[in-house]
């Protein structure tokens, strides 16, 4: 058994372990249930595949639970005579911590679409080696400018939730409002920074905001917002914000999205 504080200073454990009693089993959740008591802390096994711990040694590690949890989902659709959209989002969530990174990349279509994969692709990769979100920006950025003979750019919009703490860390290059609604209120989150792979030094846009339980994160693209009226682009947004009557988030996602489009087909037939 190996106790150690990660970087963010919580408890994990690791055990090596298994049951003497012949044909007997037990969960990996009764053990961590039992681990809880002794650490009084709540912990959770963090293991791929079975969840029963049997004859055979195992090594499994436990960690502290996070005192947040995070359900997401998403809605799109795509520009007028275009079969595919420009937009991409990934999402992590590891070592406590839940980062979506959102990309709208230059025009529509596939080779928009192309541009943003690339920068969620990238981010991710960067992410998972280590790197900081900061890092990843530039280094994404880097990747881009070298490509400018073919005139690619594309927004980075990344916000990083500590599930821990509920902090959210937001990141902005070039990105679209970000929106938060708790109870009655909205509040958004600007950027007035350029696009990814316009300039060798990249300056993003950085903010953070304590969530709580039961707080919605909106995440939107540009072409969200130009089909509102112009000027009045994020005011209207929050009015719209607060009208979702659902909870869960793809149907809030989904349901947004409808109110946006109904505004944006009748600013048309007013022009």
């Amino acid at each position: 058994m190996g106790f150690r504080k990660s970087p963010r200073n919580t408890l994990q454990i690791y055990m090596t372990m298994r049951c003497e009693e012949k044909g007997r089993q037990m969960t990996l959740h009764r053990v961590a249930d039992l681990l809880s008591e002794l650490c009084d802390a709540r912990m959770v096994a963090v293991r791929d595949g079975t969840g029963v711990l049997g004859q055979e040694m195992q090594t499994v590690l436990f960690i502290e639970d996070t005192g947040f949890q995070v359900l997401h989902g998403a809605a799109r659709v795509t520009k007028e005579d275009e079969s595919i959209s420009g937009d991409n989002y990934g999402c992590i969530c590891e070592d406590g911590r839940f980062v979506l990174c959102l990309s709208d990349g230059m025009g529509s279509g596939l080779a928009a679409s192309q541009e943003s994969e690339t920068v969620v692709e990238l981010f991710e990769q960067f992410l998972r080696s280590g790197f900081s979100r900061e890092t990843a920006a530039r280094m994404i950025n880097s990747a881009l400018v070298l490509q400018r003979g073919d005139g690619m750019f594309s927004t980075v919009d990344i916000c990083s939730i500590d599930l821990y703490t509920g902090v959210c860390s937001f990141l902005k290059a070039g990105a679209a409002a970000t929106f938060i609604r708790r109870d009655t209120w909205v509040e958004s989150i600007v950027s007035t920074s350029l696009a990814a792979g316009l300039m060798q030094q990249l300056d993003f846009d950085t903010a953070s905001r304590k969530l709580y339980d039961g707080d919605y994160l909106i995440m939107v693209t540009d072409g969200v917002l130009d089909a509102l009226e112009f000027g009045r682009e994020e005011e209207i947004m929050k009015e719209l914000i607060l009208k979702i009557s659902a909870q869960e988030p793809k149907e809030f996602a989904r349901e947004l999205l409808e109110h946006v489009l109904r505004l944006g087909a009748f600013r048309q037939k007013m022009i």
